[in-house]
């Protein structure tokens, strides 16, 4: 099991997309790349942006890297 698509792509000869708990697509790395589906897309791409939401609340970047607990 891996998140890394590089490596997957490198050393799977199937792969299987799970979303939900469920599969979701599966395919060499190839028909993944080539796939539709706008969630396998998301996926490959790496995308914050797409049919599954991305919930990881952080502070401000900027902020935290001057040390300080505001916005910029």
């Amino acid at each position: 099991m891996s998140h890394d698509v590089q490596e997957i792509s490198t050393v799977a000869d199937l792969v299987y997309l799970l979303s939900g708990g469920k599969v979701v697509a599966k395919g060499t790395p190839p028909e993944l790349q080539a796939d539709p589906s706008e969630i396998v897309h998301q996926f490959i791409g790496g995308l914050a942006d797409g049919p599954v939401p991305f919930h990881f609340p952080a502070p401000d970047y900027f902020a935290e890297l001057l040390g300080r607990g505001e916005d910029p």
